[in-house]
Parts: structure tokens; C-alpha cells; sequence
């Protein structure tokens, strides 16, 4: 029994590691050939595995795709996790925030896929609205955030996602942005650290309740 349900663990673990290869192999190939240009068999030749395999993991071309953008989305869903702590001021805790969004841009390894799924889900408008749908998802505990420091009186929040919105794009405009569109690199720490204060400044000097 303790022998099956090893090698069942064993096959599952292999799965999951060809599955990721797959991935890593998809990424590479989207960002060298575009989407359209890709073939899953390109994908397959990248990965050595078979196109076969490829479709085990993957239906279609449409779902490897949406996977990708669904794993960077996880990773930004894992960095974005805290929790609202009415003991200490908010101002520190939307630092600490910043701090962790500004963590997501600083590889730069990842801008060229950024800039394929941006131009991607602007030539498909469906995709971009999934894309925006599970963004707001993988955003939701800042929201969360912002909502219990309403109730805590510490913030003036009548529309948290909005909120949410605007205080995220105060940095991405600084940092962000001028990546993707102009291939600027990540700023020094004393820069980082400015974008982070400012932003935060700008939005207590609107929300704040102190």
C-alpha cells in the first residue's frame, strides 16, 4: 500500500515537472515567435517532449497560453499576501505593500513575456478581459487591506478597488510603465524608496483619516 501510494506520488511529481518544462519551454518560444507564429510543436522541440505530451497538459495553444499568464499572476497572488493590523499606522504597512508590489517588477527577466501578454490581450480584447479578471483576483487581499482599515477608521474609502487601482498605478507609473514602453532599467533602492514614500504620501493626503 505504502509502496503504491509512493509511486503514485513519483508519477505525479514527474507530471508536474514535465508540465512545468513545458511552460518554461512555451515562454521562451512565445517571446521568440510571438503568439500567433508559435506552434505547439515548437513548443513540444523546445521542451523535448512529444506534441502529444504537449496536449496532455495542454488542450490547445489558447490554454498554454492563459496558464502563463495565470502562473505570473500566482506569483504576484503569493508576494501580495498580508493582512491589515489596526495597532500599527497605516502609513508603514502601505510602505510594506509598495515595497512588495516594486519586489514584482525588479526581474527584469520576466519584461519581455510582460510585454507579449500586454500586446497579446490588446490584439484580443477577450483575453484582456480575463486577464484584467484575474489580476483583480490575484490583487484582492490589498483590497481586503484597504477595507479593514476603512472599518478601523485609520482610511476614507468609499470604492476600495478603485482605491486599489490608484495607488498601484501611482508606482507603476514611476517604475513599471517606463520599463515595458520605454526599456528603462530598475531604479537604485534610494530611487525605489522615493516612488514608494511619494506615492504613499499621495494617497493618505486624499484617503487618510489621521
Amino acid at each position: 500500500m505504502v509502496d503504491q501510494k509512493s509511486e503514485s506520488q513519483k508519477k505525479r511529481s514527474v507530471s508536474e515537472q514535465k508540465r512545468q518544462s513545458i511552460l518554461d519551454a512555451a515562454k521562451e518560444t512565445f517571446v521568440e515567435q510571438g503568439y500567433l507564429a508559435t506552434s505547439m510543436d515548437a513548443v513540444a522541440a523546445k521542451a523535448g517532449v512529444s506534441k502529444r505530451t504537449v496536449y496532455n497538459h495542454f488542450p490547445s495553444k489558447e490554454v498554454l497560453f492563459s496558464s502563463i499568464i495565470l502562473e505570473l499572476l500566482n506569483q504576484t497572488q503569493g508576494i501580495m499576501q498580508f493582512s491589515f493590523d489596526a495597532q500599527t499606522p497605516v502609513r508603514p504597512q502601505l510602505i510594506e505593500i509598495a515595497r512588495l508590489k516594486m519586489q514584482l517588477f525588479s526581474n527584469e527577466d520576466s519584461l519581455p513575456l510582460t510585454r507579449l501578454i500586454l500586446s497579446e490581450t490588446i490584439r484580443d480584447p477577450e483575453k484582456m478581459m480575463r486577464v484584467l479578471s484575474e489580476l483583480e483576483e490575484a490583487e484582492a487581499g490589498f483590497i481586503h487591506f484597504l477595507d479593514e482599515a476603512g472599518k478601523a477608521g485609520k482610511l476614507r474609502i468609499s470604492n476600495s478597488q478603485r482605491a486599489a487601482n490608484q495607488f498601484f498605478s501611482l508606482i507603476k507609473g514611476e517604475i513599471f510603465w517606463p520599463m515595458i514602453l520605454k526599456g528603462k532599467s530598475f531604479p537604485d533602492d534610494q530611487t525605489c524608496l522615493q516612488v514608494i514614500e511619494e506615492a504613499t504620501d499621495m494617497f493618505l493626503a486624499y484617503y487618510g483619516n489621521d
